[in-house]
């Protein structure tokens, strides 16, 4: 199960604290969290854009129970499960909420009995990445709150499902394509006749030419 996730945080630095944490699965499914207490300290930027979006209430969640908390949340899909983000900051502040050391590298978090494995993704060029932008915009058009963990992590699973089916799509036209213009090498009728028998099969082994029917 791929899910996508999104997390906000206080600065672009080493001493960054997560604010909020969102994550959508592939079948909708979604979690989201607003670390509590918030960080004493934010960049001009998380103050202006991230901190107005915060909802509070039933969203607050004190900072030594996110891990269970997640890894609750998570057991409700099969193995394997992927983490997915676009920035390697994701890994690096989600890696400090769940109290280990900060690291940017995809990899493995020891989340349940199988772990979860962090993957990073990078929007696509050419025509696939008109595809991906076009999905995700729509999606901001939909709920203008960039910047919010949860709005962030819908519109990284919109863009990027919407590549994989317009991807899936492309291969699958090929292959008909492909069948389409492939030479004849038995005409129309015969393969009509081959169709309708109903009669007794030959073995194809020279050697034992018996009817298997």
């Amino acid at each position: 199960m791929n899910i996508f996730i999104d997390l906000e945080f206080s600065e672009l630095t080493d001493n960054a604290e997560a604010i909020s944490f969102g994550a959508v699965a592939e079948d909708g499914a979604e979690f989201y969290v607003e670390f509590d207490p918030p960080p004493a300290v934010c960049s001009d930027f998380v103050a202006r854009h991230v901190l107005p979006l915060l909802q509070g209430g039933g969203f607050l969640c004190p900072r030594d129970e996110f891990a269970s908390r997640l890894e609750a949340w998570l057991r409700q899909f099969e193995a394997p499960i992927q983490l997915v983000a676009d920035s390697s900051w994701d890994w690096f502040v989600l890696r400090l909420a769940l109290g280990g050391a900060g690291e940017r590298m995809p990899g493995v978090l020891p989340i349940g009995r199988t772990g979860v494995t962090l993957v990073s993704v990078t929007p696509p060029v050419g025509a696939l990445g008109d595809t991906y932008e076009t999905a995700r915009l729509q999606c901001f058009l939909r709920d203008p709150r960039q910047h919010h963990a949860l709005v962030d992590a819908r519109a990284l699973r919109t863009a990027e499902l919407s590549v994989a089916d317009t991807e899936a799509s492309r291969l699958v036209g090929n292959a008909v394509d492909r069948l389409q213009t492939a030479p004849r090498f038995i005409d129309q009728p015969v393969w009509d006749d081959l169709a309708a028998y109903d009669g007794p099969v030959i073995s194809g082994d020279p050697n034992d030419p018996t009817p298997k029917g």
